[in-house]
């Protein structure tokens, strides 16, 4: 993502030259075998592309076409977190050890409502949540089955 005017500069002239690469990609992968040929004119169309949605979204969101993000859900991070991990049965302890961290850590996030933690944390304790969300709808799931097996 393209995040100021520097880096839109930049990126429109790593383009220009991918670009320039590809118009001259006989010459380059001359002695190539076909298969080579193509791989390395598809990694290089593969980065022009990558390029062009880049500078595309960069420019729709400058010229005010395409809607901002609501923000408002980032506020109700910490209160979704705390819920899910209630909603998965699992206690301060229960998510501390799966962070591997102190209970203390999380019972001290939990209580300033993650306002201490960084971003790398936070992410870290969605992401534990969201496994343990997918690890206990498989065992649900393996349940219902074992009782329509077992009887």
């Amino acid at each position: 993502m393209i995040k100021n005017e520097l880096e839109y500069r930049i990126t429109k002239t790593a383009m220009g030259k991918f670009q320039n690469t590809l118009s001259k990609i006989n010459g380059a992968t001359k002695g190539l075998k076909p298969w080579a040929k193509e791989a390395y004119r598809a990694s290089i169309e593969g980065q022009v592309m990558e390029l062009q949605d880049q500078l595309h979204e960069y420019e729709t969101l400058k010229a005010g076409k395409v809607r901002r993000p609501k923000l408002d859900v980032i506020e109700r991070i910490p209160e979704m977190l705390v819920q899910s991990r209630i909603a998965l049965g699992w206690s301060q302890q229960d998510l501390a050890k799966h962070l591997g961290v102190k209970p203390q850590q999380v019972q001290a996030d939990e209580a300033c409502n993650y306002s201490t933690a960084n971003l790398a944390r936070v992410c870290k304790v969605a992401a534990t949540l969201r496994v343990g969300r997918r690890k206990a709808k498989t065992a649900s799931a393996h349940q219902i089955i074992k009782k329509k097996i077992t009887g």
